[in-house]
């Protein structure tokens, strides 16, 4: 009788004899960083593998390694052999399948997201070792093996150290539940808010500034244990990089800090782009050794930050897609079972900030709201700015009158292509309209220094107040585009300056200014002055000759 046959008989007429089989259900969960690992990911891959080699005198096993296993059934000479079927009494591998061609892979539905469970197991040692992360691209393919051991209808977890030395964890259970977890870093950038609201966050989503402005960002990384405790062996193989693409925006003074808030450079390379990209930014790219990432997170941190300041650029958007500045992180994706980094994959995670800015809106008019437009009149104008600020000068000192006369204020340059005084002169264009673009919402004056012949200066400056609204903050939510991970905002907390979707608030003020005809008095120091003064004397002359001819009269 062939033996498989026989072990069949003896199950049948005896069953005590009857092999027990064992049951096993592992549970995917990502992890960010040293976070709790609370996401469940469905569509992760995994293998299972079976210890065929020979246990030794001491208890010991040769752990699992990327030279030592086979998924070939008839295969020899390996100490690790794929499962694809259950067990049943005529022998590992004989039974129904376990996957497709052995593929394991996480549920997503209810029930069994996130899991794989196997029965039909036969005694000994096994681990699942991780292939794919499906459609979760943004979490590395950690292939640690995972090891557990079936003792007949209860299984338990274990760990195989390189010596060999298998070592219990969890008790013995009927059905052992294997918690594995793939993490992965993250990336979040956030812009200063200009003027934090009170009890408001320092550092947001969005905020606003003028042109010229320098503009202080914050990135926030994350970086994974496994990633700073994988062996590298190749260190240019290594990736983790951080790309900044701006639009209408300059980058500057890049520094990565430390969580103990020290500057770090050893490791550190911070490249400026060569040039301004299509949207007129320039930005920067900041690569990382292991070394460095590990002396920035320190001993058992997983956060460090990169600083900088942007420059905003004359040419800055002013409507309601704002200016942008994207974060990239890019990094190794792939840790192979004997802890090494495997070069050549990387995957992404993207961020942004965004900072808006806005514009005043100038019509000028003769005598009424809709009167003709007046060309070629000038202004300068002034925004407020806090106390100290460089050249900034009192408002009584340009005529505002109020309460903000003790404020401080400076002139806003128009033309930064002149270099003379007139590059702060605002000029109405034929049709009688002037405007300044690339200011942050905030007080300004308009203050008149020319008109058109015949009407008379304003007698002070006009205010202006620019306050568009907007969010400084969203709801988050992450989605994969074209296998990059973006924490995109949700739909309904884009911004629309007051407005809403297909009809926008507009990004600007406008203010309609009336000049009116009439007599004006002569500026000090021109030709009216020495006329009036010629006539003014003769005035006074005539009226001596009057007096003395008077007197002469009284005599007679």
């Amino acid at each position: 009788i062939h033996r498989n046959e026989l072990l069949l008989l003896t199950e049948k007429e005896y069953p005590k004899n009857k092999t027990d089989y064992g049951e096993i259900t592992l549970i995917k969960k990502g992890q960010v960083g040293n976070d709790a690992a609370n996401e469940t990911l469905s569509g992760v891959t995994f293998k299972l593998y079976k210890f065929v080699g020979t246990k030794s005198e001491d208890g010991k096993i040769v752990a699992f390694t990327t030279e030592n296993y086979t998924d070939v059934e008839d295969a020899t000479g390996s100490q690790w052999k794929q499962i694809k079927k259950t067990s049943t009494a005529a022998g590992d591998n004989t039974g129904t399948e376990i996957g497709k061609n052995g593929l394991l892979t996480t549920g997503s539905k209810d029930g069994d997201l996130g899991q794989i469970t196997v029965s039909g197991l036969s005694k000994g040692y096994y681990c699942f070792v991780e292939q794919g992360v499906g459609d979760n691209k943004a979490f590395i393919t950690d292939q640690t093996p995972h090891y557990f051991e079936v003792k007949g209808k209860t299984s338990q977890e274990i760990t195989v150290a390189d010596d060999g030395t298998v070592t219990e964890k969890a008790t013995a259970d009927a059905n052992l539940e294997l918690t594995v977890t793939d993490p992965r870093p993250d990336v979040e950038k956030k812009v200063k808010d200009r003027v934090p609201a009170e009890n408001g966050a320092e550092y947001v989503e969005a905020s606003d500034y003028s042109v010229g402005d320098e503009i202080p960002y914050k990135i926030t990384v994350k970086v994974p244990q496994a990633l700073l405790n994988a062996k590298v062996e190749d260190a240019s193989k290594f990736v983790f990089e951080v790309k900044d693409t701006p639009e209408h925006l300059e980058d500057k003074n890049v520094k990565a800090i430390g969580s103990d808030g020290k500057e770090v450079t050893d490791g550190v390379t911070i490249t400026p782009d060569n040039g301004y990209n299509a949207k007129g930014g320039k930005g920067f790219t900041a690569s990382f050794t292991q070394a460095a990432l590990k002396a920035l997170v320190g001993e058992e941190g997983d956060t460090f930050t990169i600083t900088y300041t942007a420059t905003l650029l004359k040419g800055a958007d002013m409507t309601v897609d704002g200016n942008k500045n994207t974060i990239n992180l890019k990094y190794s994706n792939k840790i192979d079972a004997d802890g090494k980094i495997n070069p050549g994959t990387s995957s992404e995670i993207e961020d942004g900030a965004v900072v808006y800015t806005f514009s005043i809106h100038v019509e000028k008019r003769g005598e009424k709201k809709d009167g003709d437009p007046l060309p070629g009149v000038k202004f300068n104008v002034y925004k407020e700015v806090a106390a100290g600020t460089e050249g900034a000068v009192q408002g009584s000192t340009i005529g505002i009158t109020g309460d903000d006369k003790d404020n401080w204020f400076v002139k806003v340059v128009i033309d930064d292509t002149k270099t003379d005084d007139t590059k702060y002169d605002l000029v109405t264009s034929p049709n009688g309209k002037a405007q300044v673009d690339g200011l942050a919402n905030g007080t300004y004056y308009l203050v008149e220094t020319a008109t058109v012949n015949g009407y008379n200066l304003l007698s002070g400056p006009v205010k202006v107040t620019i306050q568009v609204s907007y969010k400084k903050s969203w709801t988050v939510k992450n989605d994969y585009v074209d296998g990059k991970l973006v924490h995109q905002k949700e739909t309904e907390d884009e911004e629309y300056f007051g407005g809403k979707p297909g009809a926008p608030g507009n990004g600007y003020i406008l203010t309609t200014i009336i000049n009116r005809k009439g007599f004006n008095l002569p500026t000090t120091g021109g030709f009216g002055t020495l006329l009036f003064s010629g006539i003014g004397v003769l005035l006074v002359v005539a009226g001596v000759g009057v007096l003395l001819s008077l007197k002469k009269k009284n005599r007679a």
